[in-house]
């Protein structure tokens, strides 16, 4: 297995950093994307409907005031932070408000099209004080109290991970509806840290961005071409957000032997610019795969 690994240095959700050319080791060498690469933008619902990317540099990014079960949130450094205080603890980027009330709610003045937006992708962390693994999922509302529910994602222990839920396909098998049965959402509320097993209180958790997205366009992917001669292998094509505390993202891990291209669909990071493109040869399911030399950031 061949890993190839675009790497992303990131500063409120923008890369600005020093640009390092490509690396090569033994006979595979990437050639695109390069170092004055830029990554195209996605379409995504906070920044071109709220005016706001949900890259926790705002206050606004989560409506605190609506959590459930969380105390000591804060914002700082690009972080929302908090630790869970119950099984059932909450936070919602976007409240849908109260149907019985004159709903001033950013959910109900600039609520989610459906059919639009698909892609729910976070990176965050949270601790596992009680040792059982612990998840994240999506739950979606509408502002006469209707919702429906998003799969459950697995969390490492206080170690960031990046994660997409697909809101067409991943769905919970208890969810009373699905995603497009909704015109349109009101409200968006994320379980940070929901444990498997026995639950002991204080999960402390973190989240450094937010992006709902649209499926993308040609022109939202990102070309990635290598040489490789004489390796009969498959190749996996990853991409890191090395902002600090780097996370790996699998963009594919089923590119066939033979090929030396792929467009990669990047549009859950915004625009960013390329740190260093490399490769390492390792087993199946080496994950994940990072660079030997850190990136700078400026």
């Amino acid at each position: 297995m061949r890993v190839i690994s675009v790497d992303f240095v990131r500063k409120l959700l923008c890369a600005q950093c020093l640009l390092l050319p490509a690396l090569a080791v033994g006979a595979l060498s990437v050639t695109d994307p390069t170092a004055s690469t830029t990554i195209p933008a996605g379409d995504d619902y906070a920044t071109q409907i709220l005016g706001n990317a949900w890259d926790m540099n705002d206050a606004i990014d989560i409506d605190t005031e609506e959590s459930l079960n969380v105390t000591s949130q804060n914002f700082g450094s690009g972080v929302f932070s908090g630790v869970t205080t119950a099984a059932d603890a909450n936070v919602y980027p976007l409240f849908e408000g109260q149907l019985s009330s004159i709903n001033l709610s950013r959910g109900a003045n600039f609520p989610v099209d459906t059919s639009r937006y698909r892609y729910f992708t976070v990176k965050m962390k949270a601790t596992q004080p009680g040792a059982p693994t612990e998840f994240s999922r999506l739950v979606f509302y509408q502002v006469n109290g209707t919702f429906g529910l998003g799969a459950y994602h697995a969390l490492p222990n206080n170690a960031y991970i990046i994660f997409t839920n697909d809101m067409m396909t991943q769905i919970d098998g208890s969810s009373p509806h699905q995603w497009t049965d909704f015109p349109q959402v009101t409200g968006l509320r994320v379980d940070p840290a929901t444990p498997g097993g026995a639950f002991t209180t204080g999960s402390q958790f973190s989240v450094e961005w937010i992006r709902l997205t649209s499926p993308a366009t040609a022109g939202e992917k990102t070309p990635v071409a290598w040489s490789d001669s004489g390796s009969a292998s498959s190749y996996s094509i990853i991409a890191v957000d090395n902002a600090g505390t780097g996370a790996s993202y699998i963009l594919s891990s089923t590119v066939p032997s033979g090929m030396t291209t792929f467009l990669a669909d990047t549009s859950f990071f915004n625009s960013c610019t390329v740190a260093r493109c490399c490769h390492q040869v390792c087993q199946p399911l080496l994950f994940p795969s990072y660079c030997a030399k850190p990136s700078t950031q400026l």
